[in-house]
């Protein structure tokens, strides 16, 4: 993954996290303050954002995660949400448990920003169905 950015020094301690947006897609990173990290990406997105987990690790610990999670790849450092990728995250980790979104439907509901995201979601079953509905400007108050 390509990272933005200046350089990070070695001697920057930094924690390796997992979030999840409430409709299911997870995000992998790192952080120096997994706290200030959470609020940009809470407020940048339009659905609520959980840390779901975060230890200590590296830029290197990260890449090596999200090389696992390359089949499960959305964009940038967001990955689809399933069983498998859990699986994964939790082996990783070691541990038998995380406090994953438990989400049920409400994903049908959002509109994917690429028709590829779409065609994932339906080819995983993420989303059973995908309805689009064009709306207009005189649609919204």
């Amino acid at each position: 993954m390509k990272r933005e950015g200046g350089p990070r020094s070695d001697q920057d301690p930094t924690n390796v996290y997992v979030m999840q947006a409430e409709v299911g897609p997870i995000k992998i990173g790192t952080a120096k303050v997994v706290s200030d990290r959470w609020k940009q990406i809470d407020n940048a997105n339009p659905f609520k954002i959980f840390v779901v987990h975060r230890e200590p690790g590296d830029l290197s610990r990260e890449m090596d995660l999200q090389s696992l999670l390359s089949a499960h790849h959305l964009k940038g450092e967001w990955y689809r949400d399933g069983e498998e990728t859990r699986r994964i995250i939790l082996q990783f980790f070691g541990k038998e448990s995380l406090p994953f979104v438990q989400y049920k439907g409400f994903a049908a509901r959002v509109v994917p920003t690429s028709a590829k995201v779409v065609r994932r979601m339906l080819a995983d079953g993420t989303v059973k169905t995908y309805h689009y509905k064009r709306v207009s400007a005189r649609d919204v108050d």
